[in-house]
């Protein structure tokens, strides 16, 4: 039987943490539509003043929850421990698809203009960025607190249970939080880094009964067995330094492999991807023109000479190319540290010892 109160208890405080997380990326996320919604207007609007009034983007608000509705169908509600390219996948899809509709909706409304949908096209594009950038400083600035992550019974106490609770222990913005450890040769009143292990992978059941946590993670091969009364699991095979980017399940007549595809080998992604670069610094660029502006004018008031710096460095095919950085150093630097080397031995000596 399970005993032990004190595990239980901090377990059933923790167990809506699925709902408090998907809660705060819906808030989150309606956040970066919104702002996407703002830059596609805003671009429109400093093309053509006439065209488009850039205010008018928070009309469209009653689209928001369709948004939310396709982020939930792709399965990004909590969104808890994707691999990157998968989350930034299923962004991309759901925004595609949320704007789509969005325009389909205003062709019905008979209310669809040109300058509206190059609008929305903009926002698109915008939108993926800001959905893992919102989310990500979401992550960073809520990981730490109370009710953050989503409890997690953890079954197998050996060397590969250990990592994954350093993991998520030591990374909290990973979203799931260890509960308790379950393994056979566990011994009484044992614990890790304050996680109680109990004794026996079969207590994982009454445990998930009592507590409500329906979150489990097998680190070892026999927590199979154990494993379906939790409405979620992940399995972490033994495979130590494999990379997890592009890479899905595939099923060989009931033998699992983890498949890895190298999409960034493939010409059309290649082009897609400098299509999505290009973009992106484009309007990047455009919306941070004015903060530009102000940083280059301090640089011409703190000190005499260019506001920009360039900086000789290989490029591609090892062709030099010119990068260029706001000036931090005086335009006499190399002369001002020669000089302040021979004046000074005891920076000279620290100076070489770190060159």
């Amino acid at each position: 039987m399970f005993h032990n109160t004190q595990a239980l208890q901090s377990a059933v405080n923790a167990k809506h943490g699925r709902l408090r997380m998907a809660t705060l990326f819906a808030v989150s996320d309606l956040a970066a539509v919104l702002i996407s919604f703002g830059i596609g207007f805003f671009i429109v609007n400093a093309l053509d003043k006439t065209a488009i009034n850039f205010k008018s983007f928070v009309l469209y608000w009653p689209y928001l929850p369709f948004f939310i509705l396709e982020l939930w169908i792709f399965g990004l509600y909590p969104g808890i421990a994707y691999a990157q390219a998968e989350e930034l996948r299923r962004f991309a899809l759901a925004s595609f698809i949320g704007h789509a509709g969005v325009l389909i909706a205003l062709s019905i409304q008979e209310r669809d203009d040109l300058y509206i949908s190059l609008a929305f096209t903009l926002s698109f594009v915008a939108s993926i960025p800001l959905f893992v950038g919102i989310r990500a400083m979401a992550r960073r600035h809520f990981s730490t607190s109370r009710f953050w992550g989503v409890p997690a019974a953890v079954f197998g106490g050996g060397k590969i249970g250990r990592s994954v609770v350093d993991k998520l222990l030591d990374k909290p913005a990973i979203g799931l939080v260890p509960a308790a450890i379950f393994d056979d040769n566990a011994k009484p009143g044992e614990r890790y880094r304050g996680i109680p292990i109990f004794r026996g992978l079969t207590q994982g059941e009454e445990f998930r009964r009592k507590s409500g946590i329906n979150t489990a993670i097998a680190a070892t091969p026999k927590a199979g067995a154990y494993l379906s009364g939790f409405k979620y699991s992940i399995t972490v095979p033994n495979l130590e330094g494999m990379p997890s980017l592009w890479t899905s399940v595939r099923d060989m007549d009931g033998i699992l492999g983890l498949y890895n595809d190298r999409n960034l080998l493939k010409p059309s992604n290649l082009f897609l991807k400098r299509v999505m670069d290009i973009s992106l610094s484009l309007i990047l660029g455009l919306l941070a023109l004015p903060l530009m502006a102000v940083i280059a004018l301090l640089v011409r008031l703190g000190s005499p000479g260019p506001a920009f710096y360039a900086h000789t460095r290989l490029g591609r095919f090892g062709r030099p190319i010119k990068v260029y950085k706001f000036r931090t150093m005086y335009r006499d630097a190399d002369a001002r540290l020669k000089t302040l080397l021979a004046q000074d031995s005891a920076i000279r000596e620290e100076w070489e010892v770190e060159g």
